[in-house]
C-alpha cells in the first residue's frame, strides 16, 4: 500500500425515515485514513462521534491509487451470546462522499433483511 496516499476523513449518517417524514435510527460513522494501511472508525447514535470518541482500526485491504477509496476489515471475537458480527467489511469513497459496510458470521448475517426502501445516507468531508 502505499503511505503517499491521500489523507481523508469524512462523517456519515444513515437513518430511517419515520411516518412523520422526519429522520429515525440516526447513526453516524466517522472515518479517516492517514494515507497508511489503517482506517480509523468511530461510531455513534443520535449524534456525530465526538473528536475524541473510541475508535476502532480496521486494517487496509485494497486501497485507490490517489488513496479517496478504500476497502478495509476488522475481525473481532464477540462474546459466546452475542449476536454482533465477527467480520465487517468497510468500503469507503472519499470522493464521492460514500460508503458501505457489510457484516459476516454472525447471527443474523445469513438471514433476510425485509427494507421499506424508506431512509438514506449523508456524507460530508472533514478534511
Amino acid at each position: 500500500m502505499a503511505a503517499d496516499a491521500a489523507a481523508a476523513s469524512m462523517v456519515c449518517e444513515t437513518y430511517g425515515v419515520g411516518a412523520d417524514g422526519l429522520k429515525s435510527k440516526r447513526r453516524f460513522v466517522r472515518m479517516t485514513t492517514d494515507g497508511t494501511d489503517g482506517l480509523l472508525v468511530a461510531r455513534a447514535e443520535g449524534k456525530a462521534p465526538a473528536e475524541d470518541a473510541e475508535t476502532d482500526r480496521y486494517g487496509t485491504v485494497w486501497r485507490s491509487d490517489d488513496g479517496l477509496r478504500v476497502v478495509a476489515s476488522s475481525i473481532s471475537r464477540p462474546g459466546g451470546n452475542s449476536l454482533d458480527s465477527p467480520v465487517r467489511l468497510l468500503d469507503a469513497d472519499f470522493a464521492r462522499g460514500r460508503f458501505r459496510e457489510e457484516t459476516m458470521g454472525g447471527v443474523t448475517d445469513l438471514d433476510e433483511v425485509i427494507d421499506d426502501g424508506k431512509g438514506g445516507q449523508e456524507c460530508r468531508r472533514l478534511d
